[in-house]
């Protein structure tokens, strides 16, 4: 069976691409759909068909994904910048962990070492954002509070906020 574009195809999301596109297979193809997370079954409308594998964007949602959120940004699917913001975000850092793990084993020769409870996302504080304060470092090898501030309230060193801004 070939794949047409502008095709409907009933997909279930399976991973991701490095990108963020959802991965899922259909009729012996494998499809990238854009703006589809693991575990969405969906409609996909095929952009790019190929040879053995299709481009393709979510056309409808049949059934979402039980780590599908609702996405902050509304421009956020014709703008394409932020892929995985309608994915939870401790699934974000599953995703973006092994995607880490993946290159240092693959392209680095590393073996990797679960250290469990030494990931982000392994604390509460982590998933508001929040670095913890004993992992944090700064270029001199100081913790957080460690150099004092001047009269001016300024830490000596730190002008980045006299650096302009470049666009």
């Amino acid at each position: 069976m070939t794949m047409n574009k502008n095709e409907i195809i009933k997909v279930e999301i399976e991973d991701f691409t490095k990108d963020g596109e959802g991965i899922g297979h259909a009729d012996g193809y494998t499809l990238f759909v854009k703006d589809a997370v693991i575990g969405d079954v969906v409609l996909a409308r095929i952009t790019g068909p190929k040879k053995g594998y299709a481009y393709a964007r979510v056309e409808e949602i049949i059934s979402p994904s039980q780590d599908r959120i609702e996405g902050r940004c509304p421009e956020a699917r014709r703008c394409g910048g932020c892929r995985l913001q309608e994915y939870r975000y401790e699934k974000q850092l599953e995703f973006k962990r092994r995607l880490v793990e993946n290159a240092l084993r693959r392209i680095g020769g590393f073996e990797i070492v679960d250290t469990a409870g030494d990931r982000p996302g392994d604390r509460a504080a982590d998933t508001a954002g929040d670095v913890p304060e004993d992992r944090t470092v700064d270029a001199a090898g100081d913790r957080p509070g460690d150099r004092a501030e001047d009269a001016a309230g300024e830490v000596p060193g730190d002008r980045t906020a006299d650096k302009p801004v470049k666009y």
